[in-house]
């Protein structure tokens, strides 16, 4: 029989497999793979179906590189799986990051009309698989290329599980060449993480150039953080003074004239000031008068200018120390083929 004619057969042989020889029920009817990959995948089922795990891994290796599929991957997970545990507990199986990684496609992958018993099986090893595996979960600006440990695993947003083995490991997350962000983790085995990569220096990133769907975060500026300046109140306290001074120096200075007038008519009689020689010192008396008239008009508008300045000043104070709700504003601009977008939100 030709091997594009023998998967289909294996199609049914599979699920039963599943159940009876722990061979994992990945069937479905997607396009039929190429000729070598068909030819490695049956070599590879035949293999694991002998108890060759050696050789199942190599052409079922060897098919998955020819062409990626839910039922190579499925069965590849599993045989990596099986060899991880015939080998000895003592020694760690790098093979197990391969095994989540497969699986972990084969589960995504199936088909809707995937027989449940077929689901639950591969649901199983992967959880099984996992709980000897770290699994990251990357988070990285839109476009940019991440990388576990100089390696490639996507361009975000990433939305599968990254699975890496057990320990210390260097992510980065990079755009135009330029670094964005890098993260040094430590994760254990069975251990799930978050890594978030976002960027230090949102404008030097942005000055290195700009690339399709790269968000470049803006650093939010806080609008209504700062005080209003006490300038003005200082301002309006110094004209306080100066009124005030103004006010008492003309109060002072109308009261000696008020004086000065008083002292002036005690010398003149009674008849007043008909006789000529009296003339002079009425004239006198009237001049003080005047001056006394004056400078109590100063005196009070000063007094007056003072109050309103004071008044002011308060008001001005009380508005510039007064608590108040900082606000904040994001804006992200990003580009695209269609042009360039601003978004701006924030609290006011």
């Amino acid at each position: 029989m030709a091997p594009q004619q023998r998967l289909p057969s294996l199609l049914g042989c599979l699920a039963l497999a599943g159940l009876l020889l722990g061979t994992p029920a990945v069937a479905s009817a997607q396009t039929s793979p190429t000729s070598d990959a068909t030819l490695h995948y049956n070599q590879g089922y035949d293999a694991m179906m002998r108890g060759d795990r050696d050789r199942a891994y190599a052409e079922l290796t060897q098919a998955w590189r020819l062409q990626q599929t839910s039922e190579t991957a499925g069965l590849l997970g599993q045989v990596e799986r099986k060899l991880c545990l015939d080998r000895s507990p003592t020694t760690y199986c790098d093979l197990y990051v391969d095994a989540a990684r497969h699986l972990s496609f084969a589960l995504a992958t199936l088909p809707e009309t995937a027989r449940a018993d077929t689901l639950a099986k591969v649901k199983a090893w992967l959880a099984e698989v996992k709980l000897q595996v770290g699994t990251l979960q990357l988070e990285a600006p839109t476009g940019a290329e991440v990388s576990v440990d100089g390696k490639t695993v996507g361009v975000a947003p990433i939305k599968e599980e990254v699975f890496v083995v057990p320990g210390t490991h260097t992510v980065v997350a990079r755009a135009n060449g330029a670094q964005l962000a890098s993260e040094h983790i430590d994760i254990a085995k069975g251990g799930v993480q978050t890594v978030r990569l976002l960027p230090a220096n949102s404008a030097e990133v942005a000055s290195k150039g700009s690339s399709p769907n790269i968000d470049s975060p803006v650093s939010p500026k806080p609008n209504g953080a700062q005080r209003p300046s006490l300038v003005p109140a200082y301002v309006l306290g110094g004209v306080v003074v100066v009124s005030l001074g103004a006010g008492f120096i003309f109060r002072a200075s109308a009261n000696s004239a008020e004086r000065t007038g008083k002292d002036l008519a005690s010398g003149i009689p009674a008849d007043g000031c008909a006789a000529t020689p009296r003339a002079a010192n009425c004239d006198a008396i009237r001049s003080e008068a005047e001056s006394h008239d004056a400078k109590t008009t100063a005196s009070n508008v000063s007094f007056i200018a003072a109050g309103v300045s004071a008044a002011a000043a308060i008001g001005y104070a009380t508005y510039a120390l007064w608590p108040r709700r900082e606000s904040s504003t994001t804006a992200a601009m990003s580009f695209d083929s269609h042009g360039t977008t601003i978004q701006i939100s924030g609290s006011f």
